[in-house]
């Protein structure tokens, strides 16, 4: 979805994956994307989060896809607030009938979209004071 994004115009993408055939794959497709507009991220998803959160990262749309039938990290929704610039979305990919994250206060649930045995369900920040 990354890629895509940077080959529709996406400014700037980051990749977090730990499984290593996924990055040797995402390191081949990266060559493709011309320089400084992709960072990859060799870990798990929470250690990913706490480094780009204290960077001060800001992200108006974050993806995440866990391996399928795998429960969700807990405090993952939590931290995918705390790079989330003013008026993200958030997209979780799970398998049609799977359990769909706890999105907590931080996000509101939009409605989901089917596609074929996927499912991405769509959140957004709560903005503060809301």
């Amino acid at each position: 979805m990354g890629i895509e994004a940077l080959s529709r115009g996406a400014d700037f993408a980051v990749f977090v994956e730990r499984d290593r055939e996924a990055l040797a794959s995402l390191r081949e497709n990266l060559r493709l994307v011309p320089g400084g507009r992709a960072r990859l991220l060799a870990r798990s998803a929470l250690e990913a989060l706490e480094l780009l959160a204290r960077e001060g990262a800001r992200f108006d749309l974050l993806f995440a896809d866990p391996p399928y039938d795998r429960p969700l990290d807990p405090g993952l929704a939590d931290r995918m607030a705390r790079v989330a610039a003013p008026g993200a979305s958030w997209a979780f990919e799970h398998r049609h009938g799977g359990a769909t994250p706890d999105p907590g206060t931080r996000w509101s649930a939009a409605l989901p979209r089917t596609y074929g045995d996927s499912v991405l369900a769509f959140y957004e920040v709560v903005q503060k004071g809301e």
